[in-house]
C-alpha cells in the first residue's frame, strides 16, 4: 500500500506502483466506503437509464490529487483527515487539486459536491476560474459551510448529525445515500429534474423529504 511519503518521490512512487499493479483498479471500484458505495449505486441506477454521460464523478484523494472515476490507481494510505489546516492547505496545493478543479468544472453547468469538512479545505473555496453560471452546491453539514464563502453562485445544502437521525443513516454515509436517492428520483422522474435542481438547488431538501424514516 503506497504511502504518504511515497508519493513525495516519483521514483519510489513508480516502482512500488508497479509491485502493486495486481491490486490496481479504477478510483469509482478502489473506495469501499458507505459513502461512496451507497453514491456509486445511485449512479449505476442512473447510467443503466440514461448512459455514462448523464452525471460524471470526480474523487478528490489526499495521494493522487483530483482523480476521474475511470483513473486507474493502487491502494494507498493518505487522508486529510488527519492533517491540519496547514498541511491540508499546502497539500493540496502541491496536488494542483484547485487548480485542476477549477479546469474541470468549467466544462460543466452544475457541480455537487459531498466533502468531508477537511476535504472541503483543500479545496479552498471560493473556486474563481468557472463560469458566473456555473453552481456549486455542497452537500454539507453546519460546520462545512463554515468553510463556503457567501458567493452568487455557492449554495450549501444543510445534511448534518439532525438530519442523519431523521433518515435513519449515519452522518458518515449520509452525504452518499442523499446523492443515492437523488439519482433515484432523477432515474423514475425524468432529467427534468435536474434543470429544477438547477433553477432552485434547495429544491434538493424538499424533493428528498418523503424518504425520511422519521417525521
Amino acid at each position: 500500500m503506497l504511502t504518504k511519503e511515497d508519493f513525495k518521490d516519483s521514483t519510489i512512487l513508480k516502482t512500488k506502483t508497479i509491485t502493486l499493479q495486481s491490486y490496481e483498479l479504477k478510483a469509482s471500484e478502489m473506495y469501499q466506503g458507505r459513502q461512496h458505495l451507497s453514491l456509486m449505486k445511485g449512479l449505476t441506477e442512473l447510467r443503466e437509464i440514461y448512459g455514462g454521460g448523464i452525471m460524471d464523478l470526480a474523487i478528490i484523494s489526499a495521494g493522487y490529487g483530483l482523480l476521474s472515476e475511470d483513473d486507474l490507481i493502487v491502494p494507498y494510505e493518505v487522508t486529510f483527515s488527519k492533517m491540519s489546516p496547514t498541511e491540508i492547505k499546502n497539500l493540496g496545493r502541491e496536488l494542483n487539486i484547485k487548480e485542476n478543479l477549477q479546469r474541470l468544472i468549467a466544462n460543466y453547468h452544475m457541480a455537487i459536491f459531498i466533502l468531508g469538512d477537511k476535504y472541503l479545505k483543500a479545496i479552498e473555496l471560493p473556486l474563481e476560474k468557472i463560469p458566473k453560471d456555473t453552481k456549486l452546491i455542497f452537500i454539507t453539514s453546519e460546520s462545512g459551510r463554515k468553510n463556503i464563502r457567501a458567493e452568487d453562485n455557492c449554495f450549501p445544502i444543510l445534511y448534518g448529525q439532525a438530519e442523519a437521525k431523521t433518515f435513519g443513516y449515519t452522518s458518515l454515509e449520509l452525504k452518499g445515500y442523499i446523492i443515492k436517492q437523488l439519482c433515484h428520483e432523477i432515474a423514475n422522474n425524468g432529467t427534468e429534474i435536474l434543470n429544477n435542481i438547477y433553477e432552485d438547488p434547495y429544491c434538493i431538501k424538499n424533493m428528498l423529504k418523503k424518504y425520511e424514516k422519521i417525521k
